[in-house]
């Protein structure tokens, strides 16, 4: 283990044995047939000069999410929403036109001249090569107004989100149908304003749950059923504000909360915050976890300083990673079936071996320095 300072912050961290070794693991070689395998030469990854927590923020800040645009194609000129404000140095397409066959991404390519620096050439090529207005992958219908997501269908601002349907105003959703007003709702049904809820279905209000269903305001609560207002509970069934009660007596009491009622919505939220000062939290979020570190982690084996992840093996300092992940250090969203890889932001969906990538998607593989690439292989700086 060797300790050293951040050159951005000036922080100490730690790269361990461990850290060296997936660097050089994932380093790549030239020449070859892929920038992986071959008997030529390895370039290897030198450790990184950042702590983690700036190379997170390198990361996001090229990274926008939540901010979208009224905007026009730069191809066929129909109105459509964008990430990227009006006017850019470089041309923005609507969906349709960026897979389209009305251009070529080739006819943009350029020699690399060896006597000036690969990122000023790197910048230079973003921008003159067409972006696509939103980053949405796979099939879509009826979901204008979704960004970073995929394969969903009658959803109206999501994002970061996959697999859903009938789904508004999410952050983090993955395989939801009909949740609105959510953070990082994974596998549920029926869900509003519920935050970090897994596997749950018909919850109001509630945040940190798994496996609970017909409950209102609820928080760090697993198998739960027909509960309000209650903290802290495991596989119970018609509790209030953790006390338990028959069933007759619980739908009584439930009919008398007037739970449709705006004002009544509103005093049982600020109840809830109340209840939460007096319950004992455990110190991380998560369940089935083998060897791993960080917060809100499902299904996770030997992840380390990790967040809001499902899935990922022999992982480290990765963020929002989902739906199987390997052996992957530093990077953030989104994972599914993403391996080998470092350094990448909103990469996966089968990817494998993506380095120092943003937007890398569908059957990507040995891509290195590339910006929204579709089911590429063995590409530099493209």
């Amino acid at each position: 283990m060797v300790q050293t300072t951040c050159t951005q912050c000036g922080s100490s961290f730690e790269i361990t044995e461990d850290d060296l070794t997936f660097y050089e693991q994932v380093s790549p070689v030239f020449p070859s047939t892929t920038i992986r395998t071959g008997n030529d030469k390895k370039y290897l990854i030198p450790p990184p000069k950042c702590c983690p927590d700036c190379r997170q923020q390198r990361r996001l800040a090229m990274c926008n999410e939540q901010n979208l645009y009224n905007s026009s194609c730069d191809l066929c000129k129909k109105e459509m929403i964008s990430q990227f404000q009006p006017n850019q140095t470089f041309p923005v397409y609507c969906r349709d036109c960026w897979h389209s066959d009305k251009w070529d991404t080739l006819s943009y390519g350029r020699d690399y001249d060896f006597s000036k620096p690969f990122f000023e050439q790197f910048a230079e090529l973003q921008k003159t090569v067409p972006a696509q207005g939103r980053d949405v992958q796979g099939t879509l219908v009826n979901c204008e107004y979704i960004h970073f997501a995929g394969y969903s269908k009658n959803c109206y601002l999501i994002m970061h989100a996959d697999f859903c349907e009938d789904c508004m105003y999410g952050y983090g959703f993955k395989k939801n149908i009909a949740c609105i007003d959510g953070f990082y709702n994974l596998h549920s049904e029926l869900c509003y304003e519920c935050i970090d809820a897994h596997k749950c279905y018909e919850l109001v209000g509630s945040q940190e749950c798994v496996n609970c269903s017909s409950s209102w305001f609820l928080r760090d609560c697993i198998g739960c059923k027909n509960c309000i207002l209650c903290t802290g509970l495991r596989d119970k069934e018609y509790c209030i504000e953790n006390q338990q009660y028959s069933k007759e007596d619980y739908m009584a009491k439930k009919k008398e909360m007037d739970l449709g009622s705006y004002e009544t919505y509103q005093r049982l939220k600020a109840r809830l915050k109340n209840l939460e000062l007096k319950h004992t939290f455990k110190e991380y979020q998560g369940h089935n976890l083998q060897n791993c570190s960080g917060n809100h982690l499902y299904n996770c084996k030997n992840t380390f300083e990790s967040y809001d992840c499902e899935d990922t093996e022999d992982c480290k300092y990765c963020y929002q990673m989902v739906l199987s992940s390997k052996n992957i250090r530093d990077t953030y969203q989104y994972g599914t079936n993403l391996q080998e890889s470092l350094e990448c932001c909103i990469c996966g969906e089968n990817g494998y071996h993506i380095l120092f990538c943003f937007g890398g998607h569908v059957d990507s593989t040995d891509l290195a320095y590339c910006w929204y690439t579709e089911s590429c292989k063995d590409c530099f700086g493209c």
